[in-house]
């Protein structure tokens, strides 16, 4: 996640909560449950915003519950 979840991370996201995934346009994806806290990395995951890369440097790990077939 970039710097604006930052607070949400720090503050409502917690080991054993879950979540649902949606990617941009609606579309579900997964329902997931973090299984660690928060960490902060720099490491270059090669991702990208719009055609540019772009880090996410606020990350937690996450098991997938439940996975979209489409």
């Amino acid at each position: 996640m970039d710097f604006r979840y930052f607070i949400t991370l720090r503050d409502f996201v917690s080991k054993g909560d879950r979540a649902v995934v949606y990617v941009h346009g609606g579309k579900f994806v997964s329902i997931i449950e973090f299984i660690d806290k928060y960490f902060y990395s720099e490491e270059d995951l090669g991702w990208t915003k719009g055609k540019s890369k772009y880090l996410y440097p606020y990350r937690i790990k996450f098991k997938i519950l439940f996975e979209s077939k489409n």
